[in-house]
């Protein structure tokens, strides 16, 4: 049976992993909206076609930009939360 203390760790692990999937959420909602401000950059309007171009590939630069953060966000924090189960299990 865990000890209180293998407990208490990995409560604190689940906690972590509650709170940045909750940040990785907002991450998402972030790149829909440059997803649908490209699309809309794009799909027409009265700015000369090279200008909605050119605020299209701006906003797919920060698009690129987010996903790349993200992911490396992403596999730092799985190995960190891999790390503390491990720990945790490691004292049993």
């Amino acid at each position: 049976m865990p000890k209180a203390t293998e407990l208490s760790q990995l409560a604190a692990a689940a906690d972590d992993a509650v709170q940045q999937i909750s940040c990785r959420v907002e991450y998402a909602k972030w790149l829909d909206a440059l997803a649908n401000s490209i699309h809309c950059a794009l799909e027409g309007g009265k700015a000369c076609l090279e200008s909605r171009i050119e605020r299209a590939m701006a906003l797919a630069s920060l698009a690129q930009f987010l996903a790349h953060d993200l992911t490396q966000d992403l596999q730092r924090d799985a190995s960190d939360l891999q790390t503390a189960v491990d720990s945790a299990q490691a004292k049993e």
